[in-house]
């Protein structure tokens, strides 16, 4: 966008009074003009047809459509618009799942005036915005993957282990196992030992606690 031009920013959220908060606040700035509000994503795709924003700023959990809908329904209809998230939800799988969806930025509802300003300054610029709290848990993410995979990296586990390790927990036995592998139960057998051994398990419950832990099942 333009240096001299305003930021245009469209609000969406299912809480009236959190609309009026937001447009007291940016008011302030002569910077942003608020082009509009909606309060859920149909209603809100509708009104941004009819005049495309710089950015959306969103709720997630909203009735009808949802912010990370909405999201990937901005990012397809209308490319040069950025979205910001502000959601009072900061856990990993609430920002993974906007940040798939083609988000710019992901700020908290306890985030201060300043925060908010810079960070939607920030994103018309071209940049991207995480406050603190939202890139604290992105790093946790991070650095627990990282871990998860160094530690079935550290203890070997072949690509036919890791196979038999997934059908283990659709609780198939060995006979199953061998089926639908194509080998046979002796072979399953011996490589259920193996398994146990490279994990430190000695059971199915063990077993499945540390494949659960490292990624390898869901």
């Amino acid at each position: 966008m333009k240096n001299n031009s305003k930021i245009k920013v469209f609000l969406v959220d299912d809480h009236q009074i959190m609309i009026d908060g937001l447009l007291s606040i940016l008011h302030d700035d002569k910077s942003i003009e608020v082009i509009g509000f909606a309060h859920q994503g149909e209603e809100a795709l509708a009104k941004i047809a009819l005049q495309v924003p710089h950015i959306v700023l969103t709720d997630i959990n909203m009735p009808v459509m949802n912010g990370v809908e909405l999201t990937r329904q901005v990012k397809k209809q209308f490319p040069e618009t950025s979205v910001l998230a502000l959601s009072m939800f900061g856990d990993i799988d609430h920002i993974q799942e906007m940040l798939e969806a083609g988000i710019s930025g992901y700020i908290l509802k306890n985030t201060g005036n300043k925060e908010l300003m810079e960070a939607i300054h920030t994103i018309a610029q071209g940049g991207t915005y995480y406050d603190n709290e939202v890139a604290a848990a992105m790093m946790r993410s991070l650095t627990q993957g990282q871990q998860r995979k160094n530690s079935v990296e550290q203890v070997h586990l072949t690509d036919r282990e890791l196979e038999i390790i997934k059908l283990i927990a659709k609780e198939l036995n060995n006979a199953q196992i061998g089926d639908a592998l194509f080998i046979s139960e002796r072979t399953v057998e011996t490589h259920r030992k193996n398994i146990y051994r490279k994990t430190n398990t000695t059971n199915i419950v063990g077993l499945l606690k540390f494949a659960f832990a490292n990624g390898l099942i869901e």
